[in-house]
């Protein structure tokens, strides 16, 4: 049974053998079946079923054992013991078509079957060690029984490429072969290059030329991923969690691609490593967005360069071959040299025409495709006009608004010197202990804030606000929803008391003035946000029912989650275990400073149990060990897991986001390198272990405890 044909992935259960590039073929080992090495023929241990999966991905079924070939055991081990699991799943990768192909892991992206020059296997990484050719049965050649004479060649003429002299730099026309890092320009489907937007270059559109805008340096990654670098703005292309597609990365996981070679040697599609099946696509229209896989996900890569087609006539003599089997004598056939030139000259001119009629094409291409050029900038331009009066009329309104609301508040403060003229003359009056003043204290006091609960031994170093004397009525844009009606003139404001407390109510006063915001106290007050624990799960929707105003609404999201626990004593507890994070042994010295390992465990009282929780900047905060004076570090290289050191250095910037359903319950996530902090499952012996991870996963779920004293 002859094994030569090219298996070309289309019809599933097909009985192949699988050669690797040390002539050789990957085969079940005959003294163990539970393992594979490259010393195969064809034979009944070299022959694997290909069961095709959908989307570029298939596993191998031994057929000698039944058993499925595998990457498992963290990505580390290969054998033929696997059953239909995740581990069985290989997405191929053409090297070169139809049949040659580099297997990579399903479940573990990055992870090839190799054959070593020993035919041992091996994990590899996507080299040349990863490269296999699938056949199927059939294919050979037969057997000769008589002599026979073949003329093999005939004069020719060859079609010779050959780059051109003098180009600009400047001129993007030769294919990139993703061999080196190299700055290019990437063509959509559409005869347009991808860009970052003029008129904003975090966003990017499939509208550019060659020009700075357009090109990008491409830096290889290993393993077939790549990652892209705007010249001119050295921001990275990324697709993110919300499958948005900009350019504002900063060369981190979110902007790792791996290309998929649809056209040999530069027609690729990009897939995103960190969210796999999400594509980078350019619309007919420019629009970047995110695709699975079609038409619009299609890129060719030019480097600098332009490549000419010089035609060369090179005359080739013709060569006789015969074949001497006796008893017939052989017949020698040669060709004459005039029919081999007239034969050249029909191949030039067919060879003229169709090149000419490539040429009409291409113009006709050309056309159509400056035809919507036009059309589309017509619409762009209509498109922007619209949004300039749009935006200038906006401008219009808040200036209005913002006029309004100055004058106001000069009337308000007029209003207030006013009182407190009034209050002075009160206590300089010679009547203001007559029967009619009963009650009334002859001392002077200065007008009470109602922002401060009505009590002096609450005054913040943060300037006051002013207080609520009327209730301006918003200048009404048209379509807007008006929040709130002015009082009547005759008609008291009546304000909420804190339900918690006065104390709890400050410090949510506190934390308004720092934001600058103090002015929504008595709103906060007013729908029961009364204390720092309520402010926390407080959510956008929540905000804009209560009428704050859209820009401040921002400013507030930001800093709200950190707002309970900030500069404040806390425990982090683990939700999963019923534990609390705390060093593990005595520090030890460490570059200079001081480092502790971390663990897990319910002795809630140690002493090691307490950080310092230090706010940064809006939702960036550190975690300070107090017992040992010490910051929490997640770092991704650190073999400890998660630890602490001393003095502060890197990769301790840390963020909270809110458990999805589950309130009080956080992610502590590390900003540069986003790993989420992960308390592993108990050991019987040992440590408790502290590590990351960069998913989210039930052991990251972890509840802070403010320490009260």
């Amino acid at each position: 049974m002859s094994f030569q044909a090219p298996y070309e992935f289309k019809v599933s259960g097909r009985e192949v053998v699988v050669q690797h590039s040390h002539n050789g073929h990957i085969r079940v080992s005959p003294n163990n079946l539970g393992y594979a090495d490259g010393g195969g023929g064809t034979g009944q241990f070299a022959r694997w079923r290909v069961i095709l999966e959908g989307g570029n991905h298939c596993r191998l079924q031994s057929v000698k054992t039944g058993k499925y070939i595998r990457i498992w055991r963290g990505g580390k081990e290969i054998d033929v013991s696997g059953g239909t699991g995740p581990f069985t799943k290989f997405r191929f990768h053409y090297h070169s078509r139809p049949n040659g192909i580099k297997l990579e892991s399903d479940r573990f992206p990055g992870r090839y079957i190799a054959v070593n020059p020993n035919k041992t296997m091996k994990i590899g990484s996507g080299g040349h060690h990863c490269n296999l050719w699938v056949k199927r049965e059939g294919g050979g050649g037969g057997h000769h029984h008589h002599a026979h004479v073949q003329v093999v060649q005939q004069p020719q003429v060859r079609v010779v490429q050959q780059p051109s002299v003098g180009q600009a730099s400047g001129s993007f026309g030769l294919p990139y072969h993703f061999k080196q890092n190299n700055v290019v320009v990437i063509r959509s489907n559409y005869g347009k290059n991808l860009r970052v937007s003029p008129n904003n270059t975090y966003a990017a559109d499939g509208n550019g030329g060659q020009g700075k805008y357009a090109q990008w340096r491409v830096i290889l990654d290993g393993g077939g991923v790549i990652k892209l670098q705007n010249t001119h703005t050295n921001k990275y292309l990324r697709i993110e969690s919300n499958n948005a597609v900009n350019v504002g990365g900063t060369g981190g996981q979110w902007t790792r691609f791996r290309y998929h070679v649809y056209s040999h040697p530069h027609g690729v599609k990009l897939e995103s490593c960190k969210l796999p099946g999400r594509y980078v696509a350019i619309r007919p229209n420019g629009l970047v967005c995110h695709g699975t896989g079609g038409i619009h996900t299609q890129l060719t890569f030019w480097k600098q360069g332009q490549v000419n087609i010089v035609q060369q006539p090179q005359v080739v003599q013709p060569t006789v071959i015969y074949q001497q089997q006796p008893p017939p004598q052989p017949t020698v056939i040669v060709q004459s040299p005039n029919y081999a030139q007239q034969q050249q000259q029909q191949q030039q001119q067919a060879a003229l025409q169709q090149q000419q009629a490539v040429q009409q094409q291409m113009a006709a291409q050309q056309a159509s495709m400056q035809q919507q050029m036009e059309q589309m900038r017509l619409q762009n331009e209509a498109s922007l006009n619209a949004q300039r009066q749009q935006m200038e009329f906006q401008k219009q309104q808040m200036e209005a608004q913002l006029a309004a609301e100055k004058a106001e508040i000069e009337r308000q403060k007029m209003v207030l010197e006013q009182q407190q003229a009034n209050l002075s003359q009160t206590s300089l009056s010679p009547h203001a202990n007559s029967p009619h003043n009963e009650g009334i204290s002859n001392t002077f006091a200065p007008p009470v804030n109602p922002y401060y609960g009505g009590s002096g031994n609450n005054i913040v170093d943060e300037p006051p606000a002013y207080p609520v004397l009327i209730q301006p009525q918003p200048v009404q844009q048209q379509g807007q929803q008006q929040y709130a009606e002015p009082p009547e003139d005759n008609k008291e404001v009546e304000q909420s008391m804190p339900s918690k407390g006065q104390d709890a109510a400050n410090e949510v006063l506190t934390w308004l003035t720092k934001l600058n915001m103090q002015r929504y106290y008595q709103t906060f007050i007013d729908n029961g946000y009364d204390q720092l624990e309520t402010v926390g799960q407080i959510s956008k929707d929540d905000l804009k029912e209560m009428g704050v105003a859209l820009g401040h609404i921002k400013i507030i999201m930001a800093s709200c989650i950190n707002a309970p626990f900030a500069n404040k004593r806390v425990r982090l507890k683990s939700v999963n275990h019923n534990t609390y994070i705390h060093e593990y042994g005595a520090p030890r010295d460490a570059s200079g400073g001081k480092r502790c390992v971390l663990q897990h465990n319910d002795k809630k009282t140690n002493p090691g149990t307490v950080w310092m929780f230090e706010v940064v900047e809006d939702q960036v905060f550190r975690l300070k060990h107090q017992a040992t004076n010490t910051w929490m570090r997640v770092k991704k290289d650190n073999t400890n897991g998660t630890d602490t050191r001393s003095p502060l250095g890197g990769f301790s910037d840390l963020v909270l986001e809110k458990h999805e359903k589950d309130k009080g319950v956080f992610y502590i996530k590390e900003v540069k390198q986003e790993l989420y902090v992960r308390c592993e499952r108990p050991r019987s012996l040992g440590r408790n272990l502290v590590s990351f991870t960069s998913e989210k996963m039930p052991e990251c779920r972890i509840q802070i405890q403010v320490v009260r004293d």
